[in-house]
């Protein structure tokens, strides 16, 4: 009876070794799958990190496009104004050289009615 309880204490004692073994190896892949799972976690988060700063790079970039857009229009607005100042001025030239032609004409007209009376009066 004695080397019977000895045999199934020694098959009992196996047994919880055998439970023991397998708890373990769970134990190890439950840690490694934590492990894992901390690694992809870190990855997803150093992912979304890059793509945080690609999106404020692309911000800065549409606001300095914007900016640009901006001071674009305002210079196309200065060069219209400035074309606008030169036609002016163009037109304003071109009506003092049709009145400085009409003057010299009327000058011209005036020395020769001058030069006719001068003429009639040596004779």
């Amino acid at each position: 009876e004695v080397r019977e309880l000895a045999e199934r204490s020694s098959t009992a004692t196996t047994e919880i070794r055998d439970v023991l073994v397998q708890i373990q190896n769970g134990a190890r892949n439950s840690i490694e799958s934590v492990e894992d799972g901390q690694a992809l976690v870190n990855q997803v988060n150093e992912a979304l990190q890059q793509i945080a700063a690609a999106t404020e790079s692309t911000a800065k970039l549409v606001k300095d496009i914007s900016t640009a857009s901006v001071e674009q229009t305002t210079r196309t607005n200065e060069a219209v104004a400035l074309f606008e100042s030169i036609s002016h001025i163009t037109e304003q030239t071109a009506a003092g050289a049709e009145e400085t032609a009409a003057s010299s004409q009327s000058l011209s007209e005036m020395a020769q009615q001058l030069q006719a009376m001068l003429d009639e009066f040596r004779q």
